[in-house]
């Protein structure tokens, strides 16, 4: 008991006046609180630039035509549809729209009336630049409108013909969205675990790199070290005031995340809160971890918080990969891999309101043992002098 004793009690100990030496330093304390605003700013941020593209879609539309008196029927045509009118082209369109003049124009050729009399195929140029990405549910709604005038052709022809139409149609396509109405915000959850999961790393970042680095070089780590205490329960102490603040920044981020959704009009009900807290709360044990090795092993303040920032890739790459590939949450072996696994159930969470335990209980043992693994390193690393002392 006294064994246990001696180990516990500096522990807490070393926490409570690290989590105080954090407190008392202004870049721990603007860290902590700027850390969980992230990935609510970024979800009112794409927000804004989604809704602005789906208000455009329904405005108004000029529609710049070059060469319109070759095509009477189908200015007609485009006219008749609800909020477009045509309008005349620039000389240069392609210059136009890479300067972001038009959003699109449409270039008929001079034979287009003979070919469309003659039922040959006759092309017609849209130009556009689908890199504006402000641009595209305009051109969504231009390309319907040119297809529509295409089918009725079509349909023509083949009623000139006695043919019925519906043989050039045989299936027609019902879409039903079985998903949840998450609004104007749903296909870019994708990327809010990456945020959620990157506030564990900005929150305790500092804290942790001076907790070991930043003490060494002033010189105030060795006094601690002739205390006689085991070097595992500083590396401990150390550690859990990351923990603290890592967690109250994930706490925190998801707070800010279901507010910003619900802000969103997604379809969140506050009980999700828990459930991605839950998904989340793991990578804040993992990350101080990582944090803690980096620290001990940087010859100075400055490279560990360089080598920390490097940290940083790990919970933005499941969200990377997720935006590369659609088989990234069918795979059971990935919740056996920190960050992905939590970006997984993370998702499901959100996209389906549930996630499921089993899961969940895998990626929870493999994250724990992953940040056993990397405090047993660091603290078998605290021992060797050479990085304790510094490299003199």
């Amino acid at each position: 008991m006294n064994k246990i004793k001696l180990f516990l009690t500096p522990i807490f100990v070393i926490c409570a006046k690290e989590m105080l030496d954090g407190f008392r330093d202004r870049y721990s304390t603007i860290s902590v609180l700027i850390g969980p605003l992230i990935a609510p700013l970024v979800i009112v941020w794409l927000f804004s630039i989604v809704s602005d593209s789906q208000l455009k879609t329904g405005d108004d539309i000029e529609f710049p035509v070059i060469g319109a008196q070759y095509a009477a029927e189908l200015m007609g045509w485009i006219n008749a549809q609800e909020g477009v009118k045509t309008i005349e082209g620039p000389e240069d369109p392609a210059v136009a729209v890479k300067k972001g003049e038009i959003d699109f124009a449409l270039i008929i050729p001079e034979d287009f009336a003979k070919k469309l009399a003659a039922e040959q195929t006759v092309e017609v140029q849209l130009v556009s630049d689908r890199a504006r990405i402000q641009a595209l549910p305009t051109l969504g709604r231009v390309e319907d409108i040119l297809h529509s005038y295409q089918e009725n052709v079509v349909v023509r022809r083949l009623q000139d013909r006695r043919v019925d139409p519906g043989i050039v149609v045989p299936i027609q396509i019902a879409n039903v969205d079985v998903g949840r109405a998450q609004g104007a915000i749903g296909p870019l959850t994708i990327l809010l675990p990456g945020f959620i999961m990157l506030a564990a790393f900005i929150c305790g970042m500092h804290v942790a790199v001076d907790a070991v680095a930043g003490e060494r070089e002033r010189q105030s780590l060795e006094p601690l070290l002739t205390l006689g205490l085991p070097r595992a329960s500083i590396i401990m102490g150390k550690w859990l005031s990351v923990v603290v603040l890592s967690c109250a920044g994930v706490s925190f981020t998801v707070l800010g995340v279901i507010a910003a959704l619900y802000y969103a009009q997604a379809d969140f009900e506050p009980s999700l809160y828990l459930g991605v807290l839950i998904m989340s709360l793991p990578v804040a044990f993992l990350a101080p971890s990582l944090q803690m090795m980096v620290s001990v092993i940087a010859r100075s303040f400055k490279e560990a918080e360089i080598y920390i920032l490097y940290l940083w890739i790990l919970p933005l790459l499941p969200s990377i990969g997720a935006l590369l590939s659609d088989t990234l949450n069918k795979e059971m072996w990935m919740m056996a891999i920190p960050f992905f696994s939590q970006h997984i159930l993370i998702t499901d969470a959100l996209a389906q309101g549930y996630a499921d335990w089993f899961r969940f209980m895998i990626s929870l043992t493999s994250t724990f043992i992953a940040c056993a693994f990397f405090l047993a390193l660091t603290a078998r690393l605290f021992k060797e002098e050479k990085l304790v002392f510094g490299f003199r």
